[in-house]
């Protein structure tokens, strides 16, 4: 919409980009943001992520790192189980919620006896819908990450997160930092007042 706008000013047409990894990456604002700014990260649990199935939930590795398992499809389910060693765990991905509980605590035992770097290279060639989770710190130092510019410096030279879309002829940036508190108080006030002021005219 913003290229059309942008075209029925100007007559001129624009290339749109849009990532869906960018567009993710942008939805992070209420937890990146502080590690962007304080390097601190928050702890599991602080943002819960589990799902009922166990099939599509989160696993611990030896050394205390994550993996994130998303394989709904019975395809990737089998090739999952294949690669855990459990190719009895297949049969059981459907059931009840004591059927998905049982399931998720077998395939947690598997993914206790190796590491995340074990893991990582167990999966790394297999279209299973599993993937490792990523550190702020190693997300923000991803290739694809670096290449897109996801992380850039506001105006205040403070990591911030870009813009997901990309246009050719008018490309989003960003102008000012984040507000300090009270910094535009007046001019609210000021925005408010005028306005009440035109609508009692009115």
């Amino acid at each position: 919409m913003i290229a059309l706008h942008e075209r029925d000013r100007t007559g001129v047409g624009q290339f749109v980009d849009i990532s869906m990894l960018d567009g993710v990456l942008s939805w992070m604002q209420t937890s990146l943001p502080q590690f962007l700014s304080s390097g601190a990260q928050e702890s599991r649990g602080e943002l819960p992520l589990s799902g009922s199935l166990a099939c599509y939930e989160t696993y611990e590795t030896k050394d205390n790192r994550w993996f994130a398992v998303g394989a709904l499809e019975p395809k990737f389910w089998r090739l999952f189980c294949e690669q855990i060693d459990r190719p009895d765990l297949v049969s059981r991905q459907t059931g009840d919620a004591i059927v998905q509980r049982e399931v998720k605590r077998e395939v947690q035992r598997e993914f206790h006896k190796r590491s995340f770097q074990e893991w990582s290279a167990i999966f790394a060639t297999t279209d299973a819908c599993v993937t490792p989770v990523a550190t702020f710190e190693e997300m923000t130092k991803d290739p694809q990450i670096v290449h897109r510019e996801m992380i850039q410096d506001d105006a205040h030279s403070r990591r911030t997160i870009a813009q997901p879309i990309r246009l050719s002829e008018t490309p989003a940036s960003n102008r000012t930092g984040a507000p300090a508190l009270g910094e535009h108080t007046e001019q609210i006030i000021q925005h408010g007042w005028v306005h009440s002021n035109a609508s009692m005219k009115e």
